[in-house]
């Protein structure tokens, strides 16, 4: 791959970063950015820094205090995105079921010798 293919290899993308006001989160947030991808950066913490580090690639970050534990937070940020990109907004805030898939047995006894 070429080196501008690699570049912008996330061009026309819509990333979602959470943890991204420091560590993994915010070289994530930053890599993608540099690859072209529209950021949408979320923490509970202050993401006044990561947002300047993704404007020194030429991109812009869309920065949201955001608590993934809090469904009506999500759902808040996911129609403001969606508003300020113009995006549809499909994804579930709905947690996983804890009940086994359907066909399998929640009671079968994985632990004993045959």
């Amino acid at each position: 791959m070429s080196g501008s293919a690699a570049h912008e290899a996330h061009a026309g993308r819509v990333a979602l970063v959470t943890g991204a006001a420091r560590g993994i989160g915010q070289a994530i947030a930053v890599g993608v950015a540099k690859q072209g991808a529209t950021v949408v950066i979320g923490d509970i913490e202050d993401l006044t820094e990561t947002s300047k580090l993704i404007a020194r690639t030429g991109k812009s970050a869309i920065a949201a205090t955001l608590d993934i534990s809090d469904p009506s937070v999500i759902d808040q940020v996911r129609t403001r995105v969606a508003g300020e990109l113009g995006a549809s907004t499909s994804s579930s805030t709905t947690p996983p079921s804890s009940s086994p898939p359907p066909g399998t047995n929640s009671t079968s006894n994985s632990g004993s010798a045959s």
